[in-house]
């Protein structure tokens, strides 16, 4: 697996040069990373006790395209559970590798709840396919400047993304690579925009 080694100097972003890592390393890497978040979340000091995510850019002087999760974002939630019928919702592992953004359209067609009179002469609220703006300005912080409090940002509610992690073989032991591809929505989306930015150099509040 090669990780990208993002230069930040050189004005290249993420696309400047590459690392072989052997799968050892990953998995020591993403331990230390995830258990570092783990230790840290409700500790953090400044406007934000907690995070979602953590790009490797954020915590190493010279960072590979990755990004760590919180534990709410990997663990399934219970039948009943609002969330639990979010698309897309979860991430397959704590830990994500070379991240990259496929699309990102300014328009989506989605169903939206509608309201229209129905035979019987009542008011309905009826799914109606339309055409809606993908691009919403919402508040959004950043570990990385503690005191800084959240900024508006318009971000995409709906991308495809691309991006690897491990997981890891049963009975047998060891790691096997996954690449996975898939439509994203929400606070994903959210996210995977904010810590590939990152690992690009670039920042909510200076760019």
């Amino acid at each position: 697996m090669e990780l990208i080694f993002p230069d930040h100097k050189s004005g290249k972003g993420i696309y400047s040069k590459s690392k072989k890592a052997h799968p050892r390393q990953l998995v020591a890497l993403a331990d230390e990373m995830a258990a570092w978040l783990d230790a840290k979340n409700g500790t953090f000091r400044g406007s934000f006790s907690r995070a979602y995510a953590v790009s490797h850019s954020q915590i190493a002087h010279e960072p590979y395209n990755m990004f760590v999760v919180a534990k709410e974002m990997t663990e399934a939630p219970e039948k009943g559970d609002r969330k639990h019928t979010q698309r897309n919702f979860y991430f397959p592992a704590r830990v994500i590798f070379n991240p990259q953004i496929l699309e990102a359209e300014k328009t989506i067609t989605r169903s939206v709840p509608v309201r229209k009179l129905a035979k019987n002469g009542e008011m309905a609220v009826v799914p109606e396919l339309k055409e809606i703006d993908n691009v919403l300005r919402v508040p959004e912080g950043c570990m990385s400047f503690p005191h800084r409090g959240e900024r508006k940002m318009d971000r995409f509610f709906r991308i495809k993304v691309r991006y690897q992690y491990l997981k890891p073989i049963p009975f047998i032991g060891g790691n096997i690579v996954l690449t996975r591809t898939e439509w994203v929505e929400g606070l994903k989306s959210h996210m995977f925009q904010h810590e590939v930015e990152h690992a690009c150099g670039k920042n909510i509040h200076f760019k």
